[in-house]
């Protein structure tokens, strides 16, 4: 039988090595927890993230189109420039319809009997047309004053 010298043995990532003590109070070595503060970090910058989104979307102001018998109600929204705005688009027939806005840079299918939020702005002083892509006569626009 022929024996082979054994590969040197890696210490695993959570334990310590002669580079990761440092010494207590007393004397002692401790060993630092590097992976445990980088994961709290993680953790703390994530929370703190997501108690920023939700804020921001309360805050936007709230119109709501309907789409009925081929038409957008009201054809007019009238909104304050500088603001986002949030659009409850809501499709009241049986067949789907899509908002579509160049100057918006938005389109959305929206299925019959359903609704959708669209998000736009802010917006400069002006007026922004949009239509049904499925049925380009019906026409609205959001006027930015």
């Amino acid at each position: 039988m022929i024996l082979t010298p054994a590969a040197p043995q890696r210490a695993l990532p959570c334990s310590p090595s002669p580079h990761s003590m440092t010494e207590n109070s007393d004397g002692s070595a401790a060993a630092l927890h590097q992976p445990v503060r980088t994961w709290r970090a993680v953790i703390a910058a994530l929370a703190c993230a997501a108690s920023f989104t939700p804020a921001a979307h309360a805050q936007d102001a709230s119109y709501a189109i309907s789409i009925q018998n081929h038409h957008f109600s009201p054809a007019t929204v009238s909104v304050k420039a500088g603001q986002k705005i949030k659009l409850i688009v809501t499709n009241s027939g049986s067949k789907p319809a899509e908002f579509e806005s160049a100057e918006l840079n938005r389109e959305k299918v929206i299925a019959g009997g359903s609704s959708a939020v669209i998000y736009v702005g802010p917006l400069e002083p002006g007026s922004y047309p949009f239509f049904d892509d499925f049925d380009p006569s019906n026409k609205g626009q959001i006027v930015a004053k």
